[in-house]
């Protein structure tokens, strides 16, 4: 499993890929929602390519994922996810 700042990083590129920013500029506290374009169906869309880049599952983690707030919030759920 991969540590939690490469995972950090994953979260960061998927968000800018689906939000079309610039994940290099994401801070990690920030949160989910306030990222520009953010919405619901775009953060499920992020949520879906980590999952596909990491081979996880997050979204039979419906509890936990209803605790994400944070960019550093998700990449921390996601690493310590399981296949």
């Amino acid at each position: 499993m991969m540590n939690e700042s490469a995972v950090l990083a994953v979260v960061c590129r998927r968000l800018g890929e689906v939000l079309r920013i610039d994940a290099e500029e994401i801070p990690p506290d920030i949160l989910l929602i306030a990222l520009p374009g953010a919405d619901s169906l775009r953060l499920v869309e992020v949520i879906v390519r980590v999952e596909d880049e990491l081979g996880i599952a997050l979204l039979d983690q419906e509890k936990s994922l209803l605790e994400v707030r944070t960019v550093a919030d998700l990449a921390r759920l996601a690493a310590g996810a399981n296949p």
